[in-house]
């Protein structure tokens, strides 16, 4: 694990992060709250946007942006 993910606020909160709570609007909400009080959202956000740009998949939230953002973000050549 990297040593970033063990100074991240979610560690213990991963529930709220994963790829099926899109549809819920109060996991989402909870999930973009903790993510924007982060000492490491950016960090965060770099790592799953390469992780995407590769090709593997999208999934939850992760740097205060969802999956779709982070998708559009791609696209428009930049990160959050």
């Amino acid at each position: 694990m990297s040593e970033w993910r063990h100074r991240a606020v979610c560690r213990d909160q991963i529930e709220l992060f994963d790829q099926t709570f899109d549809v819920n609007r109060r996991h989402h909400d909870a999930a973009v709250a903790i993510c924007w009080q982060c000492p490491v959202r950016q960090v965060c956000l770099e790592d799953a946007m390469d992780y995407e740009m590769r090709g593997p998949g999208r999934f939850g939230v992760r740097g205060g942006l969802t999956a779709r953002d982070r998708e559009r973000a791609i696209r428009l050549g930049r990160s959050a």
